[in-house]
This record gives structure tokens, sequence and C-alpha cells, in this order.
């Protein structure tokens, strides 16, 4: 082998070396990013269970008092009195008959 062919060789050696190490970071960057990628919506949806199993006793109170109020039977047993009355006496408030 001539000594022009042996530089050659070592000067590509050596940049296959260096791409090598360049591939490596590249994909250790990769790596990295994914697993934060994970970690954050692992975070995110824990963050929305957390807050619904929170807010359960609430919304639960919310739509007993709702259903309440619009007279269908609530949860806890009791409707108020008078509410469907209330309701037509709104709806024949609101929008007046034409008498003919």
């Amino acid at each position: 082998m001539d000594p022009e062919d042996k530089r050659k060789l070592d000067r590509v050696l050596k940049l296959a070396e260096e791409n090598n190490e360049y591939v490596r970071e590249v994909r250790s960057s990769q790596k990295t990013s994914q697993m934060l990628k994970s970690i954050y919506w692992v975070l995110i949806i824990a963050a929305v269970f957390g807050g619904y199993y929170y807010l359960k006793p609430y919304l639960a109170k919310m739509t007993q008092i709702y259903s309440a109020l619009s007279g269908e039977k609530a949860g806890l047993g009791f409707s108020i009195p008078g509410t469907k009355n209330l309701e037509g006496l709104l709806d024949g408030i609101m929008s007046p008959q034409v008498k003919e």
C-alpha cells in the first residue's frame, strides 16, 4: 500500500470515528427527550385523574342540588315541592299567549 492510500484510509477512519461519536450523542439525547416526554404525559394524566378524584364529591353534591331544584328525584330521596308549577308559571310569563 502506498503512503497516499494509507493517509486517505487513516483520514476515513478518523472521520468514521468522529461520526460515530456524534451519532451516539444524538441517540442519547433522543432517549433522554423521549423519557422526559413520557414523564411529562404521565404527570399530566395523573393530574387529571387526581383532580377528578379530588372534585368528585363536590360534583356529586352539585348534581344532587341541581336535580333537586329541577324537580327530579335526587339521590337524597327528596325533591323540592312546587318546582314544576313554578316552571309552568315562568313559561306562561315569558311567552304570553295571544287570546283570540
